[in-house]
């Protein structure tokens, strides 16, 4: 982790946060995990999001690695936190690189880090893979994915419904998760696609995968996606409803602040 911290320094870089976006229920009344980004902030550019760098991470260098491994370890720092505050987070979501789930020993520096913060089966994390794991996983990443369950870590696959997005070959990766990308959510409120969305839906929890979906913008799209057995929903930028949840990019501490509140009340 503090490799992570040291190339941050040389290339004129702010130390990376994680920062949190909340997945609801079908009503948007409760907080059933929390999604995380990690932007990066460097003094000659700004800031820069995931999509500006983490298409660069899935081709097997070592900084996709890295930055992986952070991502998971300060989320298990922020579920002890949590846990010890007496917080009700669900799951915790973290990005990690193809080149990360290709590892050989993925299993093993997971499980020495869940060590490391006291953290015991299940744990409440979801490592965030994009839908290139699909074509760049190779038998190592299927294996990552299988042996991530032994420790109760979740896996999700982001992006799902994209035009690369090789749905098939989640037979062979089984995550437990899939995201459904935005555009895709979007087909509810295509006329001239009636049915699609639900035949997409049906297809992907045959294969047993828990659906997800991200970009509703009304609480009547939160219910359809319900009736379609999406088991959780991350709030579009449009979203105009009754959901109290509908804040991104927010940190540790004001999760926790929220908890408290939620405790007192």
């Amino acid at each position: 982790m503090s490799a992570i911290y040291e190339q941050a320094e040389h290339v004129g870089m702010e130390s990376p946060e994680l920062r949190y976006t909340p997945i609801v229920d079908s009503r948007g009344e409760t907080v059933i995990g929390y999604r995380s980004e990690t932007p990066i902030y460097t003094y000659a550019l700004g800031t820069l999001t995931e999509g500006d760098y983490l298409h660069l991470t899935d081709f097997g260098n070592k900084t996709g690695i890295r930055l992986s491994l952070w991502n998971i370890a300060e989320a298990m720092r922020h579920i002890k936190r949590l846990e010890k505050a007496g917080v009700n987070f669900g799951f915790l979501t973290v990005k990690c690189s193809a080149s990360f789930c290709n590892l050989e020993d993925a299993l093993e520096r997971v499980r020495f880090l869940a060590a490391k913060y006291g953290l015991h089966k299940p744990i409440p994390l979801c490592l965030e893979f994009s839908e290139s794991m699909l074509y760049r996983a190779k038998e190592n990443g299927r294996r990552t994915v299988l042996d991530m369950k032994s420790l109760g870590v979740k896996t999700m696959m982001s992006g799902c419904g994209a035009p690369d997005c090789r749905t098939g070959k989640l037979l062979t990766i089984p995550v437990d998760y899939v995201l459904l990308e935005p555009d895709t959510t979007a087909l509810l409120r295509d006329r001239n696609k009636p049915g699609v969305l639900q035949k997409f839906v049906q297809y992907l929890r045959s294969m047993n995968l828990k659906v997800l979906a991200e970009g509703a913008e009304s609480d009547e799209e939160l219910r359809e996606l319900s009736r379609l057995d999406v088991v959780g929903d991350i709030l579009g930028k449009n979203y105009e409803g009754n959901s109290p949840y509908t804040e991104t990019g927010l940190t540790l501490d004001e999760i926790l602040n929220a908890g408290e509140e939620e405790s007192d009340e």
